[in-house]
């Protein structure tokens, strides 16, 4: 495979020729990698599924038990998924959409943008991905709201205590007492200032610290919504979408690179690419939970989805040792292929760096008023795009 291939020359120059094929030279370099590792090829892919799986563990985990990221405003936690967006920015742009050009270039020829193709039917799969989830989950939640609306007897909509503590459990916010529910409730409190809620209108808004804490959501609970569904259901399904849809890329994307991983049999460069995809998939995964942590899911699902996160990759591995003995790394239908995968990986990474965690992250409102942790925000991303770019001196 070119990206392997060209990573050799940089790591282990005097592997230089392995992929050529030839005789006895294939040989002489292969029995130079095993010499140089003190392993086979085959144990070296063994271990690196071990390892690979261990790192993506290790980093989609620590957000979820802790639950440390699980607020929507927490200054971490914004600043942990903004660092992850840049990171997932850094492996699209930096790792994985050249290398696809550049297999695509090589052998399609007679159309110039034939690279561009794969990375422009990931982005759209990837939005269809995200529109189906949120016709479904939308979908879902109107016909509950019409079901409830048709068995619930006439009411006056007075807004008092307890329907400000059915807001707030509708949309609570994990280690926050100044949510904007919590704001709307001690200001109905003091039975002068009660008003009506139909709709979304009336409401006192919140003030101070809850007023913050409702533009650093993007979303008041009380918010008029044209769909007539509450803006924390909204909230809710807009995170579950963006999970689903990183979930997908992230995935998609490890497969392939297990696969191109399964398919070496350069001991040396399978060390190096072993080391560097340990601390590949950690920042993947820390970018995974950081989103899961957000979601309402029940912690099954939650360690269920980081679970086949954190296993896609050695599947890919798997697969790929499958089919080692019968591939040829120099045909024309396999660098095609090639190309195609990493460029459709890529498309779907950038879909989830630029839209689902930092367009929303610094659409945020109370960035405006906040330069310091705008700072701090931008100061992440090109953080986590610089790590990738350390990471890929390597492959």
């Amino acid at each position: 495979m070119r990206v392997l291939h060209h990573s050799a020359m940089v790591v282990a120059p005097s592997l230089a020729d392995h992929d050529a094929h030839v005789g006895g030279a294939h040989d002489e370099h292969h029995d130079h990698g095993e010499a140089a590792t003190g392993m086979s090829s085959f144990d070296l892919r063994l271990l690196a599924m071990a390892v690979i799986l261990v790192g993506g563990l290790a980093g989609v985990l620590p957000p979820l038990i802790g639950k440390w990221l699980a607020s929507p405003d927490s200054i971490t936690g914004r600043a942990v998924r903004a660092f992850s967006g840049g990171a997932i920015l850094g492996v699209a742009l930096i790792h994985i959409i050249p290398e696809g050009m550049e297999l695509l270039g090589d052998t399609v020829t007679g159309y110039h943008g034939a690279g561009g193709v794969p990375v422009v039917l990931g982005l759209l799969v990837l939005l269809f991905i995200d529109y189906l989830a949120t016709y479904l989950l939308a979908g879902r939640q109107l016909a509950k709201q019409r079901k409830q609306a048709a068995a619930a007897p006439p009411s006056t909509h007075s807004f008092d205590r307890q329907q400000a503590s059915n807001l707030h459990a509708c949309c609570p916010v994990s280690g926050s007492s100044t949510s904007a529910a919590a704001a709307a409730a001690a200001a109905g409190s003091d039975g002068n200032k009660k008003a009506d809620i139909e709709h979304g209108t009336g409401v006192i808004p919140p003030t101070g610290e809850a007023a913050v804490s409702a533009a650093a959501t993007g979303l008041s609970p009380f918010a008029h919504s044209h769909h007539h569904l509450p803006a924390c259901q909204i909230t809710t399904i807009k995170h579950l979408v963006t999970c689903y849809s990183m979930e997908a890329g992230c995935v998609f994307h490890s497969v392939v690179i297990g696969i191109s991983i399964g398919v070496s049999t350069n001991s040396a460069l399978l060390a190096t690419l072993t080391a560097v995809m340990v601390f590949h998939q950690g920042l993947e995964g820390l970018a995974l939970g950081s989103v899961l942590a957000l979601t309402q899911l029940s912690m099954i699902k939650k360690l269920s989805m980081a679970a086949v996160f954190a296993l896609c990759m050695p599947i890919g591995i798997a697969v790929g040792l499958a089919i080692a003995g019968g591939h040829d790394a120099d045909s024309v239908p396999w660098l095609v292929a090639q190309g195609v995968l990493n460029g459709v990986s890529g498309g779907m990474l950038l879909y989830v760096a630029l839209y689902s965690l930092l367009a929303e992250e610094f659409s945020k409102s109370d960035l405006i008023f906040r330069p310091g942790l705008a700072a701090l925000l931008a100061a992440a991303v090109l953080l986590g795009v610089g790590a990738m770019a350390v990471i890929g001196i390597w492959g």
